[in-house]
């Protein structure tokens, strides 16, 4: 696929298929992100692929999922991602929080490529999270990326009236 194409597939993916997603290729995810544009090259983001299910599970509850919803479009067990990147800042770096962005879309459209839908979240509760994960101090949770097969195919709809609420059909 081109990435015209690519960039404009891409949606967040809220609704997941609970299959494993091959750690190679989440490893893919991350290489690709590390070859993102950085500041002075100065690749002060760390990442960690969290894909065991049940570690999976103790962090769901400190994600929020569409806001504007007020839930109403949270997975349910079953929909929950099968796997996690955390995009983490090594805080002695310069200009960092530049280089998240980038890294994060390239995570996202690697995903798609292959298959896989994503949802990137910054409404986390970093703390909690931190505490699952039992990172180091030094580490500080920039972004959380979820990861999973799709199980829902969401789309773009023109809009008139400016909203920038999500939408949702007669089907959810």
């Amino acid at each position: 696929m081109d990435i015209y194409k690519l960039i404009k597939k891409r949606r967040t993916i809220r609704k997941f298929k609970r299959d494993t997603i091959a750690y190679d290729l989440l490893l893919k995810f991350i290489d690709y992100a590390r070859l993102s544009p950085s500041a002075m090259n100065n690749q002060p983001i760390r990442y960690m692929i969290i894909d065991d299910l049940d570690i999976g599970d103790k962090i769901f509850p400190f994600t929020h999922w569409a806001g504007s919803l007020n839930g109403a479009h949270s997975p349910a067990f079953n929909e929950r991602p099968s796997a996690y990147i955390l995009l983490l800042l090594d805080e002695k770096a310069a200009y960092a929080k530049f280089d998240i962005g980038a890294a994060a879309q390239s995570i996202q459209l690697m995903a798609l490529h292959e298959g896989i839908g994503c949802c990137w979240m910054g409404a986390i509760d970093k703390d909690k999270i931190k505490n699952i994960c039992n990172l180091p101090d030094e580490y500080k949770i920039i972004q959380l990326i979820a990861l999973g097969y799709h199980a829902e195919k969401p789309f773009a709809v023109d809009v008139k009236d400016g909203s920038i609420k999500y939408y949702l059909d007669e089907n959810g």
